[in-house]
């Protein structure tokens, strides 16, 4: 059981971890700079849920239009 709880977190920490990567190059590509690491976590978090629904998107088979990251990705929906 306990092997199985540390699988999980290493799993997590690395999912994490892919994201912030991908947020860290999402904010050199877009030349985006934030206040504050408030304002730093907010934005990953706004990130991470856009990416989770492009990797669902992505997954999915039927659709005729292709969605990915642009300059709006660290959005959040009011911001819209």
């Amino acid at each position: 059981m306990k092997s199985f709880g540390l699988a999980t977190l290493a799993a997590t920490t690395l999912a994490l971890s892919e994201i912030e990567s991908g947020f860290l190059g999402y904010i050199t590509k877009f030349g985006k700079s934030y206040k504050s690491i408030e304002e730093y976590e907010q934005r990953l978090r706004n990130f991470a849920v856009k990416d989770a629904l492009i990797k669902q998107h992505s997954q999915e088979e039927g659709h005729t239009y292709t969605v990915g990251h642009n300059h709006m990705s660290d959005w959040s929906d009011e911001e819209y």
